[in-house]
């Protein structure tokens, strides 16, 4: 009776990600059909979920356009930038947190006692770090 009752509270939640995919696949199901389904049966007022006759004129009559060559390098060329950040975007992320997560506490005290905050920012800091009168606030030593 134990094991029974989480199955049974996951019911809910299965069934409503079962809908959400289902809502958000449809569309994507509905464009590729929509595709191959011959023009009468595109206009017709009643729609089919499954075409009964296949056909590949649009994409033909699309490929014979004027000016496709153009279109397609407009628009393959972002998918693939798309794609490429896509790919190398995450393993940066996962490089560079590694890198991160190797600096040595005593590193991070030894900025903040320097006025740097957590996120990096210095406090106080008005002008270049070398400039004496504007590193945070005091004056340089009188030279005699």
């Amino acid at each position: 009776m134990t094991l029974l009752r989480p199955r049974l509270r996951r019911i809910p939640l299965n069934a409503g990600a079962v809908v959400t995919v289902v809502v958000c696949l449809f569309p994507v199901y509905w464009m590729i059909t929509t595709a191959f389904k011959p023009s009468q049966d595109i206009q017709s007022a009643d729609p089919q979920l499954i075409p009964y006759t296949w056909t590949l004129d649009h994409f033909r009559r699309a490929v014979q356009a004027d000016g496709f060559e153009q279109f397609w390098r407009d628009s393959i060329l972002p998918t693939l930038t798309l794609v490429y950040f896509m790919i190398t975007l995450p393993f940066t992320i996962v490089v560079l947190r590694g890198f991160i997560a190797t600096t040595p506490p005593e590193l991070e005290e030894a900025a903040q006692v320097d006025g740097c905050t957590k996120t990096g920012g210095r406090q106080g800091r008005q002008g270049d770090p070398g400039d004496r009168q504007g590193h945070r606030g005091r004056q340089p030593a009188p030279r005699y």
